[in-house]
């Protein structure tokens, strides 16, 4: 579990520092064609480096403190705004994701964007809730290169108030990634799926919920071989609204 922030001295308390305690376990959820389960790329992203031009980069690798949050981190994000009712996901795509817990073998420093510490810090709290990254990423290259070397950012989901941990590159040998399972086959999931109104089907036909993070197809849903969650009725397709990704 995240340990307390600091609270010995002022400085610490103004230093927003807090820690994942070795042996504690976090979930990560991608697709299984990667052949490395701490792998990480550059592209732009909450807390991603945001310089355009530098020899070395930094890479962030995210992981989430619950199984939710870290589904609807990675599959529904803000698929579901303007649809108040079941949102429809392919089968298909869920079977191409996986889920590993990652467990952490050595402590691992973080700056505390939680609860009110964005303000101790005078940092702007859309860097942790607005949709644009700007500013988050901004504040994660200030946190990349203070003196402590800290290993990441310790932050609230945006989604639903879950912890995340944005983990800089430099401290993933400090972690480790367990065996993969099937997103499909996670027992898990089920209650996920109704408490969030999203409904999967086996297509027989072209719906894809997306190729990539900025290509996502329509088509006309199936009229069988839907699985709703309970008390939910087949009442309406994937609004043009829900299709928009960031």
């Amino acid at each position: 579990m995240i340990g307390v922030p600091l609270s010995s001295s002022a400085e610490a308390r103004a230093s927003a520092v807090t820690h994942a305690a070795p042996g504690s376990v976090w979930h990560h959820i991608f697709l299984n064609k990667f052949p490395d389960a701490k792998g990480f790329g550059f592209a732009s992203s909450r807390f991603s480096d945001p310089r355009k031009r530098t020899a070395l980069p930094f890479g962030v690798y995210y992981v989430g403190q619950t199984f939710e949050v870290a589904f609807l981190e990675t599959i529904v994000r803000d698929l579901k705004n303007g649809v108040p009712g079941p949102l429809f996901l392919s089968a298909r795509d869920l079977g191409d994701y996986v889920h590993v817990h990652i467990t952490v073998s050595e402590r691992l420093d973080l700056l505390d964007l939680r609860a009110g510490n964005p303000i101790v810090l005078g940092v702007s709290t859309d860097a942790v809730r607005a949709r644009s990254h700007e500013l988050g990423q901004q504040t994660s290259l200030a946190a990349f290169e203070r003196k402590e070397r800290l290993d990441g950012i310790c932050y609230p989901s945006r989604l639903n108030g879950d912890e995340n941990l944005a983990l800089y590159d430099r401290a993933l040998s400090k972690v480790t990634a367990g065996g993969r399972r099937k997103l499909g086959s996670c027992d898990e999931l089920t209650p996920i799926l109704e408490a969030y109104r999203v409904a999967w089907f086996n297509p027989a036909h072209p719906c894809r919920r997306h190729k990539s993070r900025e290509q996502l197809l329509r088509a006309p849903l199936p009229s069988e071989g839907i699985t709703l969650p309970a008390g939910l009725r087949l009442q309406q397709t994937v609004s043009a609204s829900a299709l928009a990704m960031k």
